[in-house]
């Protein structure tokens, strides 16, 4: 048993050695498809990823995380307190999407400034809303806890696939101080599909029932908060969707490559 396991390290000791690592961050834009496109105009998110890259081989496999945000609104509204005051608090709902996925690169060619490649991607997409009310006394003291509310209003999640591609810059075609493989900016296009799922956006660009096969629900939040329990606030939020998700990604990054 002993024998077999040193035998496997010392096989993998050489392939571990002979890969390249390579991380990124990137600022993504998403421009929505299909049903989604009529009720999310835009996402902008900003991702991070780390790619596994085994030399004398056209393949890296590797993973990201990010994620960013399509909508937010703020008003004000009547909010009373338990003193009996009642003041316009701000409101706060702002929707936000979390994307996280396994990758797998093909390079098209080698040892080029400018190397294109294919992509395809798996993963999982989380879209949340929440709601903050902002206390509106707390310029006249510092004992009132702000925001008076912060709460999740609605979450769910889409199952992902994403096929593209992309294009690699060498920077040191730019300067001459790196080294060659070391820098590298990155773009890349992906189009995206998912599950159905169930979110909320405040920013809608315009709303058809026949066109999301009436998919569409009122939200109201109701809560209390710890300073006036009796007290029941009440406020329309906005909307729940129910679509498929479909969009088309782009992706600015800069990568940065482990000799």
């Amino acid at each position: 048993m002993k024998r077999n396991i040193l035998l496997s390290l010392c096989l993998a000791i050489p392939v571990l050695t002979s890969a390249q690592i390579e991380i990124g961050k990137g600022y993504v834009y998403s421009q929505t498809n299909g049903m989604m496109s009529h009720t999310i105009s835009a996402i902008h998110s900003v991702n991070f990823e780390g790619f596994y890259n085994f030399r004398g081989s056209n393949f890296a496999v590797g993973v990201e995380i990010g994620g960013g945000s399509y909508g937010i609104e703020k008003s004000e509204r009547h909010y009373g307190f338990e003193n009996g005051m009642e003041m316009l608090a701000p409101v706060i709902v702002t929707n936000n999407i979390f994307n996280s996925g396994l990758m797998l690169r093909y390079d098209l060619t080698e040892g080029t400034a400018l190397t294109p490649y294919a992509i395809g991607k798996a993963g999982l997409s989380r879209f949340g809303t929440r709601l903050s009310v902002e206390d509106p006394r707390a310029d006249h003291t510092v004992e009132c806890p702000v925001p008076i509310v912060d709460e999740a209003i609605h979450s769910d999640y889409s199952f992902t696939t994403a096929i593209g591609g992309g294009l690699r810059y060498d920077m040191e075609n730019l300067f001459s101080f790196l080294s060659s493989n070391m820098l590298f900016i990155d773009f890349n296009a992906t189009f995206v599909r998912g599950s159905v799922v169930e979110y909320m956006s405040v920013n809608a660009p315009g709303i058809n029932g026949n066109m999301i096969n009436g998919e569409v629900r009122d939200v109201d939040l109701q809560f209390t908060t710890a300073a006036q329990p009796e007290v029941i606030h009440e406020y329309h939020t906005g909307y729940l969707y129910r679509t498929p998700m479909e969009l088309i990604s782009y992706r600015l990054a800069v990568v940065f490559r482990f000799p």
